[in-house]
């Protein structure tokens, strides 16, 4: 089932496509499950011959480190560069990983490894998606060369929590202060993974504990992580399922779209294609990288280590030998900032918190899989 590009005038769904891929790059190879092996080393020139972006991600993996260097900035006066070695101020060491340091909201790491992840799951997005942005066409009229008005892009993360209280906790007020930055007809995009895992049929994993009915451990530990984010303060995540109807009633934009992609969690589909056993071999991969990566928010939340690297091992062993079959879940919103003067919000802002709701599945939502394409539409609160 192909979705129409997301800058077509169509109705707006939270649904999905399923392009094929599942995940695993830090093996050697990607077992396709039917015969055969992917050497994800060979992968990049033997799958996308001319994808450069892939071919750049995998050529760089394979460079020496360079020796650390000052922070610099570049002959574009929009461009710096810091290198963390060099910087230690802006990090922290928590349970030995170097963590940002102007937050304590941010709930990953901030080293080499966590980077290297980023990078991995970036690919495996781009692929699935099949092009850098979710709305090619409204990006490249945004970015068309104008003599009077150089085009620009301004990539914020806001995982950093610098803006912790307008940005994580109040993201509907952040998005006030986005349209006061973007030019008239510049576009906004949004994307954001789920905590929840989902099914073959593309219906929530439950969220339950170890021996009751439909338990495993990736979901265990997805919902351990998404609790101890709440134990934190930090309520960032829960922000996606309201992006569209936030966008929908501000009015410094236009044209507000969502949909949701669902990546499998490695090769467990019959008849992948190679190039969907590699996408999904990254996802998986990604997925056994960040659930590790949380090991110091867990023991921050007064988790024992032994525990958590069980746990961490087992949510492994589930992906790897894919006994679970699962998919995770990406949300694109994409806006058009339109031609009116900036309006400020008027009503009061409501931060989220504990009371706007759960992203673990729920027994209200519903999905189906017709002739195996897979489907979902949700209805949020």
């Amino acid at each position: 089932m192909s979705h129409p590009p997301m800058d077509e005038d169509v109705p707006i769904a939270d649904d999905s496509s399923d392009s094929g891929s599942d995940m695993d790059l830090g093996s050697s190879y990607v077992d396709g499950g039917g015969g055969g092996a992917i050497a994800l080393n060979d992968a990049a020139s033997t799958i996308y011959p001319d994808d450069s972006i892939s071919m750049r991600d995998f050529q760089t993996a394979k460079k020496k480190k360079r020796p650390p260097a000052p922070s610099v900035v570049s002959d574009a006066p929009s461009l710096v560069s810091f290198h963390s070695s060099a910087d230690g101020h802006l990090f922290k060491t928590v349970h030995g990983r170097a963590f940002n340091n102007q937050s304590d909201l941010y709930i990953l790491p901030a080293d080499d490894h966590e980077h290297s992840r980023l990078d991995m799951q970036h690919l495996a997005l781009r692929l699935h998606l099949g092009s850098l942005y979710a709305s090619k066409h409204l990006v490249e009229a945004a970015l068309k060369p104008n003599p009077d008005c150089p085009p620009a892009v301004l990539d914020v993360g806001t995982g950093s929590g610098r803006c912790a209280d307008t940005g994580i906790n109040n993201f509907e007020s952040w998005l006030y202060e986005v349209a006061r930055t973007l030019r008239p007809n510049g576009v906004l995009l949004l994307v954001n993974g789920f905590p929840q895992m989902y099914d073959s049929q593309l219906q929530p994993l439950p969220t339950v504990e170890p021996g009751e009915d439909g338990f495993t451990w990736v979901q265990f530990l997805w919902s351990s992580v998404y609790k101890a984010a709440h134990n934190r303060g930090n309520y960032s995540g829960d922000s996606c399922p309201h992006w569209q109807r936030w966008l929908e009633s501000n009015p410094n934009y236009k044209t507000p779209r969502t949909r949701s992609m669902y990546v499998p969690m490695g090769p467990w589909k019959e008849n992948m294609s190679e190039r969907e056993q590699y996408i999904s071999a990254l996802m998986r991969e990604d997925c056994i990288r960040i659930l590790g990566n949380f090991k110091p928010l867990l023991l921050g939340d007064g988790k024992k280590e032994a525990d958590v690297d069980q746990w961490v091992a087992n949510a492994t062993k589930e992906l790897q030998d894919l006994s679970v079959h699962s998919y995770s879940r990406w949300q694109y919103t994409v806006a058009v900032r339109n031609i009116l003067p900036w309006q400020e919000r008027l009503e009061e802002p409501r931060p989220l918190d504990a009371e706007s709701g759960t992203m673990l599945g729920r027994a209200s939502d519903t999905a189906s899989a017709p002739l195996g394409i897979a489907e979902m539409r949700i209805s949020w609160p």
